[in-house]
């Protein structure tokens, strides 16, 4: 059992995982190599998983720029079926967030929202610090229309303004919020 799973490459990789009534939030498992369309016998023994970091939980993930990208909470990780590495201290509050736009990630954390091509993520939430901030970033969850990041941020309350059932919008083109 997994809380997430992403699809990369050929493989099923189940993140934040249950085997035999134990958790292992920091462990990935990963399917076999699917024959004649079948995933076949899932080896849970030592061999078809990794650990990302033993003090933080996988917040969730995303396959982009051929690599298995992961999230705990504070960090980033990459994983190409041979090296896992931790890339970034910037991690995810929900992986509700995390959405692919063009040959961008996005997502949010108590920080921010991020964008990446690949390289070193950058926080474009600078204008709406205060709604983040406001809100409970674990409860939000986003969407991608057309060219633009859609991201629920709930009821806030910023100078003293109450809204209610925010949703706030990044357009990409326009790089504006």
């Amino acid at each position: 059992q997994g809380k997430y799973i992403v699809r990369y490459r050929d493989r099923l990789y189940v993140l934040n995982s249950r085997l035999g009534g134990v958790d292992y939030p920091y462990r990935s498992y990963f399917s076999p190599i699917p024959v004649a369309g079948a995933l076949g016998t899932w080896n849970t023994s030592t061999t078809d998983f990794f650990d990302v970091d033993y003090g933080e939980a996988l917040m969730g993930g995303a396959a982009m720029w051929d690599k298995l990208v992961l999230f705990t909470e504070y960090a980033m990780w990459f994983y190409d079926q041979v090296q896992l590495k931790k890339v970034y201290s910037i991690g995810c509050s929900n992986h509700k967030t995390i959405k692919e736009i063009s040959a961008y990630l996005i997502w949010a954390n108590a920080d921010g929202v991020w964008l990446s091509s690949g390289g070193m993520p950058q926080n474009i939430g600078g204008e709406i610090i205060d709604f983040i901030r406001a809100g409970t970033p674990a409860n939000f969850f986003g969407s991608v229309v057309d060219e633009e990041y859609r991201l629920y941020v709930g009821t806030v309350t910023v100078d003293t303004v109450s809204y209610a059932n925010c949703e706030l919008i990044f357009n990409l083109p326009t790089q504006s919020w």
